[in-house]
């Protein structure tokens, strides 16, 4: 049942984080091969290119999008300016007194630029971190609204925090994080 119900939880996020990025830079990044086997390749490639809404915040130039650190790390490399990485994590279930099985699927958005520190001095860092800062107030903004009307927002347990965050590992790449969490009936 819940399979059905809910069959694409990743691609579900990806799609309502993409209308974020200035849309060329979703593009860019993400749909890299000319041609795959990979079943769905070609509709959410589709589906990104006919987001009703996109580059709603522009000054996030690319979108990256997995688990795996070197494609990460990769990515971060071919960036230039900043990027939205869209992070998931553990998937968890649990039966409440009625016998329903209530899932959690964490979620987090990072909003960084790679970032040598020897190329800045303290003042740079502080306006580029403001920026920064300001796009991901941005960004939750746009979700606060979207929760009215959106299925996907609304099964978010919005964050009353934001945190910097930082990756040495990830070409020193810097920013804020953002992470809440899905919830649902039977979603796993």
């Amino acid at each position: 049942m819940s399979i059905s119900l809910h069959p694409n939880l990743l691609e579900e996020a990806f799609l309502y984080f993409a209308k974020f990025p200035k849309l060329e830079g979703v593009k860019s990044s993400m749909f890299r091969m000319g041609s795959t086997t990979i079943q769905g390749y070609e509709s959410l490639k589709t589906a990104v290119s006919e987001l009703s809404k996109n580059s709603i915040t522009p000054e996030i130039l690319n979108f990256l999008f997995s688990a795996n650190e070197e494609k990460l790390k990769a990515g971060i490399e071919d960036t230039k300016g900043i990027f939205m990485l869209l992070d998931y994590g553990q998937l968890s279930s649990s039966l409440d007194n009625l016998h329903r099985q209530n899932d959690e699927f964490e979620l987090g958005i990072i909003i960084a630029q790679k970032m040598k520190q020897e190329d800045y001095d303290m003042a740079e860092i502080l306006l580029i971190q403001d920026q920064m800062l300001n796009i991901m107030r941005a960004v939750r903004e746009q979700m606060r609204k979207d929760s009215v009307c959106n299925p996907f927002v609304q099964q978010l347990k919005l964050p009353s925090r934001i945190s910097p965050w930082y990756a040495r590992e990830l070409c020193n790449a810097t920013g804020f994080s953002m992470n809440f969490t899905k919830s649902g009936v039977e979603m796993i």
